[in-house]
């Protein structure tokens, strides 16, 4: 399985942190307006929003909802993170516990709210 990890960052609005050990097996994207920054364990990517999308939060929400759109087509598994999270374990294992059961799409629970009505 070729495993994920991607954020996107736009106007400086969070400190993209390197991931705190190596990832064996995970590649890391952080789409950026300034990809000619470099962190230590992330491949910095221009931003692929459509034109139309100007607002920095909905062309952060438009990498965030459409991973099969921006990230290369091999990419079996991917997992979202704001960019201001620093990857402290290795994914790899969760993703692949909780991929098995071929579900589209798997989210961490909410500590305060039950549904997405409520958030």
């Amino acid at each position: 399985m070729r495993l994920a990890i991607y954020t996107c960052v736009v106007n400086d609005y969070d400190v993209v942190l390197p991931p705190a050990r190596d990832c064996d097996g995970v590649e890391f994207f952080c789409f950026t307006d300034k990809p000619e920054r470099r962190i230590k364990g992330w491949k910095m990517m221009c931003l692929a929003h459509p034109g139309e999308v100007v607002s920095p939060s909905l062309i952060n929400r438009y990498h965030k909802f459409f991973p099969e759109r921006v990230l290369p087509k091999e990419i079996d598994c991917s997992i979202y993170v704001d960019g201001n999270v620093r990857v402290t374990e290795n994914p790899r294992s969760w993703a692949e516990e909780h991929g098995k059961d071929g579900v589209p799409i798997v989210v961490f629970a909410h500590p305060d709210r039950n549904t997405i009505k409520e958030e």
